[in-house]
């Protein structure tokens, strides 16, 4: 459940260079030192109120994330903490505790380099070791991840063009061969665009101020459109919200459908404090109501964990327009 609760958030975040950590609050897309960020998910259905999941970080005074502590309530209820360590500003240790799951219980270590870059991430369970290694290029830029697991690998590259990441190939080896192969690109360093070469479409994630999408693009020509589309984020400057019109646009209603969307309020700061969503998952559409409390490093505080059905309202008129 956890896993499929996290799928929702992984839509909707702003996605970085794959396998590095969240660390602080500008991780989490905060522009202001954060002390403590709370955040209450529900669903309602035929006027009646459900608890999903509840969210909070806790930062320390250099606004570095120290406890994350994730609840899952219901049938699949789940307690999950995770508390960091540092040395010399840098996570070294984040361990991963899921309450009566021990087998779900992990730790993750941390290695840099002399420029304070990533250069090895490993989990650690009583499942599992898998260990990530992260190489650069001459422009201090990721250029590789590698992630070594029990019987096979991966190996995921980065390009880049006027020094921002536009693309990025993951393929997973069994031995010598290729299992699989996913593109992923990007505008502004945010992931905008995934296709693996073995399905029949693309997924597009589109992530703007007040509004998110995810469409599936069940193209003809999957990667064909791809190429299409990273020539035009390569040369011409292509903007998300150029790229959503276009995928929005009337000719390409027969290969589109909305998995996902999401509107949110912000405050005005521009952290977001309420979020209304809806998706799909086997063919169902099901909704989620989040409402966020963050108290800032000065003390201010913004928003409510508490629900609320006039803001619900509000944002699911627009959801649904």
């Amino acid at each position: 459940m956890k896993k499929y609760i996290c799928l929702i958030i992984y839509f909707f975040s702003l996605v970085s260079f794959a396998q590095k950590p969240e660390v602080n609050y500008k991780d989490l897309v905060f522009t202001q030192k954060i002390k403590k960020v709370e955040s209450y998910t529900y669903s309602l259905e035929d006027k009646f109120v459900t608890d999903k999941s509840s969210d909070v970080y806790e930062f320390d005074e250099k606004g570095n994330i120290i406890n994350h502590a994730y609840f899952v309530y219901g049938k699949y209820a789940s307690e999950t903490f995770e508390n960091s360590t540092y040395e010399n500003e840098l996570l070294v240790k984040r361990e991963i505790l899921v309450k009566n799951r021990p087998n779900f219980n992990a730790i993750i270590t941390y290695k840099y380099d002399k420029n304070k870059n990533l250069i090895q991430k490993k989990y650690k369970s009583s499942q599992y070791e898998n260990d990530f290694i992260f190489s650069y290029d001459s422009n201090n830029k990721l250029a590789e991840i590698k992630g070594i697991y029990a019987k096979n690998h991966s190996v995921e590259k980065f390009y880049y063009k006027d020094g921002k990441l536009f693309k990025s190939i993951n393929q997973y080896f069994d031995k010598d061969a290729v299992l699989s192969e996913t593109i992923s690109l990007y505008i502004d360093e945010k992931k905008v665009m995934e296709c693996n070469s073995k399905n029949e479409y693309l997924i597009a994630y589109l992530n703007e101020e007040t509004e998110n999408w995810v469409l599936k693009m069940n193209y003809p020509n999957p990667i064909e459109n791809i190429n299409g589309i990273e020539s035009e984020i390569k040369y011409d400057g292509l903007t998300i919200k150029q790229l959503k019109e276009n995928l929005l646009n009337e000719r390409n209603q027969s290969f589109r459908l909305v998995e996902a969307k999401e509107m949110l309020q912000l405050n005005d700061k521009n952290d977001w404090i309420i979020k209304a969503g809806t998706y799909y998952r086997y063919k169902q559409q099901e909704n989620y109501y989040t409402f966020r409390k963050i108290t800032y490093a000065d003390g201010t505080t913004s928003g409510s964990v508490d629900f609320d059905i006039f803001k619900v309202n509000e944002l699911k008129a627009k959801l649904n327009e």
